[in-house]
């Protein structure tokens, strides 16, 4: 069953990728770099005006913590790009006014109430930008009993106390928390997800009751450096060839002469849900949503034929191919795993053909054999995970699930005037000891296995890269988690956090 966001992004995107983030990542880019701001000059005198007074922030509280009331929401005409970040908690400042010098000598007692805060966000070129605020401000102005009386003494003009009172409560404030919030802050989407690019134009949604954000682009390509086109894949094993010998009497085209099987890669011994970091079922802090044509272009790509050839011109000479070609792939969604499954079909065919050397150029035809199926194709089924590491990266990591390599009957295609020479016996044996065990047992299955892993190193995506924000975040250990959501035809790749 696919989780809220998995649903809500679905309901929106259909068949496109999209992706989403926590509100989270939203106040820290935002709400905390102002939260730290101010608690830096708490308490600092500020000098104002003709630097007679001077002024001091006493405190400034929200009524609520905003990094846990704030919600993303969508603005009334808004354009699709354009999405809000409203604090839902109000913030009053106090700022005392003093004698320059003499901070026990306090004048009056600014506080300005802000409410309705929202942050402006959007989206172009790949990048959400938050720039603008909202809001709404009051304020009131108390003089210290006693005031007129040190503003005097200090030879301070009262008129100068009035304007930097005037000035502290209708522009100062006003103008330090709009600097500070709607200071422009951006991400980059490419750095968070590096498999995509989301295009010029995207579409902002408040996801989750305005929890998340998501971005559902209106048109997206992938990005081919975020493949691993360097990587060699896993070491995987070769399976042993082997053979029987079958000697007819009088064998002409068709007759078969032994059965083979042919050596091929071993599937890995890997549990998706144990062996590749933390997964479990579920949505996280931040993801993408792959639909059907998105994770067929990643896991689906095209394998070049394996053509193989082997020869020698003794006394019983023999020219040898084999061919390997892939077809019929399929990509299907592994909801127990939370995976792609690639099923590929292998068409394997091998053609002998042997002669006698007899000196001086001259040459008898002994006959050609081939080695073809006998019942089904062969096939192989590869998965592919997404799998995160220590540095906070999502990956869907390749594994070698499953390979059938089929049953082959070796029969004779044709027989020349050198086989009563040599004799059925020692042509059916050289076909099958020499020229066979040459091409199936060792050459086959070892160029099987480097074009597998190949395809399996290939496709290894980068799809999550959050390492940095984390950091920048969070405090102290931090591990993560990779969580995922399959339905019937799209797939959630997450990245959680996990301490």
């Amino acid at each position: 069953m696919a989780t809220q966001i998995h649903t809500e992004l679905k309901s929106i995107a259909g068949s496109n990728p999209a992706a989403y983030l926590s509100v989270k990542f939203v106040q820290m880019l935002t709400i905390q770099t102002t939260l730290i701001s101010i608690k830096k000059i708490t308490g600092v005198p500020i000098p104002v005006g003709k630097q007679v007074l001077a002024a001091r922030l006493e405190s400034a509280n929200f009524t609520q913590d905003p990094l846990q009331t704030s919600r993303l929401t969508k603005l009334q005409n808004a354009l699709p790009n354009q999405i809000g970040l409203t604090l839902n908690a109000d913030l009053t400042a106090k700022i005392t006014i003093f004698i320059a010098g003499d901070p026990t000598k306090v004048v009056s007692t600014v506080t300005v109430t802000i409410t309705g805060m929202l942050i402006r966000g959007s989206y172009a070129t790949n990048t959400l930008f938050f720039e603008g605020l909202d809001f709404k401000s009051t304020t009131a102005i108390a003089r210290t009993q006693g005031a007129g009386t040190m503003l005097q003494n200090a030879g301070i003009d009262p008129l100068e106390a009035a304007r930097v009172e005037g000035l502290i409560a209708y522009s100062v404030v006003n103008n330090a928390i709009s600097t500070s919030l709607s200071q422009r802050k951006e991400f980059s989407l490419s750095q968070l997800f590096p498999a995509f690019d989301f295009g010029t134009d995207a579409q902002l949604e408040p996801l989750v009751s305005g929890t998340f954000l998501g971005i559902i682009p209106n048109s997206s390509t992938l990005n081919q450096n975020a493949a691993c086109t360097c990587a060699v894949g896993p070491d995987v094993g070769v399976s042993k060839s082997s053979s029987t010998i079958t000697i007819p009497p009088n064998p002409t085209r068709g007759t078969p002469i032994g059965t083979v099987q042919v050596g091929g890669p071993i599937p890995q011994h890997i549990n998706p849900l144990r062996d590749l970091g933390k997964r479990y079922e579920g949505s996280g802090d931040a993801g993408v949503y792959l639909p059907q044509s998105t994770y067929d272009g990643m896991t689906i790509q095209v394998m070049p034929a394996i053509s193989i050839h082997a020869s020698d011109d003794g006394f019983l000479g023999f020219d040898a191919y084999a061919t390997v070609s892939f077809s019929s792939f399929s990509a299907s969604l592994d909801a127990v795993n939370g995976g792609v499954i690639v099923s590929v079909t292998m068409n394997l065919i091998v053609q002998a053909i042997c002669y006698c050397n007899l000196g001086c150029g001259v040459q008898l035809p002994v006959g050609t054999a081939i080695i073809q199926p006998s019942g089904g194709p062969a096939s192989l089924q590869m998965g592919f995970y997404p799998s995160v590491d220590d540095t906070g990266t999502v990956k869907l990591k390749a594994v070698l699930l499953n390979v059938d390599m089929g049953q082959y009957i070796a029969i004779v295609n044709s027989t020349g005037s050198g086989l009563s020479l040599i004799g059925v016996d020692a042509w059916t044996g050289f076909l099958i000891d020499v020229i066979l065990s040459l091409i199936v047992s060792i050459k086959l299955p070892a160029a099987l296995k480097s074009e597998v892993t190949k395809y399996l190193g290939q496709n290894e995506w980068t799809l999550l890269n959050f390492g940095d924000l984390y950091h920048q975040t969070f405090t102290g250990v931090i591990g993560y988690a990779a969580p995922f959501d399959v339905d019937t035809n799209t797939m959630l790749a997450s990245i959680q956090l996990d301490r």
